[in-house]
């Protein structure tokens, strides 16, 4: 598979080992920077960039703590212990930041009581400690404990209202217990932070489309409107190079149960086969091939309008 940054970045990477540690640690910058889990190129560029640490200047303890939690996302148990052993001689133990990586180890290793009790003693030291909070949810999720995970992600929200990762994971978390309406909040939520954010109406529509099917027939036709309007407004919002076909399916499904209970509504109709044509046209470019054509087209067909 090729690199998150695309075939550039896999160009830079392999210049970056040719031209030396500073090169790598830019790298590894870049990556910090934008955000891109690629755990393999981050020890293949450490391992070496640490091998002359002299050569990183101010970068080398922000390299080696990139380079350890990489390796524990791919089982290099050797290099994150050597990361670790380096960073808690040049740092405290009992500093926030050696704190954290140890008891990313732990979690590694499957000692979550031990890492459960590393975090709870730096929230103590620092209550307001967000990096402590969140592994400790991490911990209750990986234990499936959703009651537990539920009432810190609630209580980590109250105090940081505006991480948008954590309301997203709170969501998510309601989501998978089968709790629509909390999700649907938390999505809202997000909406206000991002307005223009077509991931959040997708997802709105989602749930609403979801949560309409245990709905009793008087409040089922309203959940599936609010459907319709997220997806549509997901479409509205989609780039032209975007694909949007998953708000298009959303769409189409959504108008057809509407006109299962209203076959005449005449913006429902439109928005149907809007959806219809939109899904049409993305499997012609994306899989000309007649199998696909064959496969989908019967599926389609089925949710298009004329209802009855």
């Amino acid at each position: 598979p090729g690199s998150a940054l695309g075939e550039t970045g896999d160009m830079a990477r392999v210049e970056a080992e040719r031209q030396g540690p500073e090169a790598m640690a830019a790298v590894l910058k870049q990556l910090r920077t934008s955000r891109v889990r690629e755990p393999e190129t981050v020890v293949r560029l450490g391992r070496v960039a640490m091998g002359k640490p002299g050569r990183l200047g101010d970068e080398v303890w922000t390299v080696r703590e990139q380079t350890l939690v990489a390796a524990l996302d791919v089982e290099e148990r050797a290099l994150a212990a050597e990361c670790e052993g380096a960073i808690l001689a040049r740092f405290s133990e009992e500093g926030a930041r050696a704190s954290r990586l140890k008891g990313l180890g732990l979690e590694a290793a499957g000692r979550f009581e031990e890492a459960s009790k590393t975090y709870e003693k730096m929230l103590e030291a620092n209550g307001a400690n967000a990096a402590a909070l969140k592994r400790e949810i991490g911990i209750l999720k990986g234990r499936r404990d959703m009651q537990g995970a539920v009432e810190k992600l609630t209580a980590y929200v109250a105090k940081y209202q505006s991480d948008r990762s954590a309301w997203q994971e709170l969501a998510e978390t309601y989501s998978a217990a089968g709790l629509f309406s909390q999700a649907i909040f938390c999505y809202e939520e997000l909406v206000l932070f991002e307005p223009t954010a077509a991931r959040y109406h997708c997802r709105l529509g989602e749930l609403h489309y979801t949560e309409s099917a245990g709905l009793p027939n008087a409040k089922k036709l309203d959940a599936l409107l609010k459907a319709r309007k997220y997806f549509a407004h997901c479409l509205n919002l989609a780039g032209p190079r975007d694909k949007a076909s998953r708000p298009a399916l959303g769409l189409l499904l959504a108008a057809s149960a509407i006109g299962a209970i209203k076959p005449d509504d005449e913006l429902n109709v439109a928005l149907g086969a809007q959806a219809a044509a939109k899904l049409k046209t993305l499997y012609k470019t994306a899989a000309p091939n007649d199998l696909v054509t064959a496969a989908v087209a019967p599926f389609v067909a089925a949710n298009t309008p004329p209802y009855h």
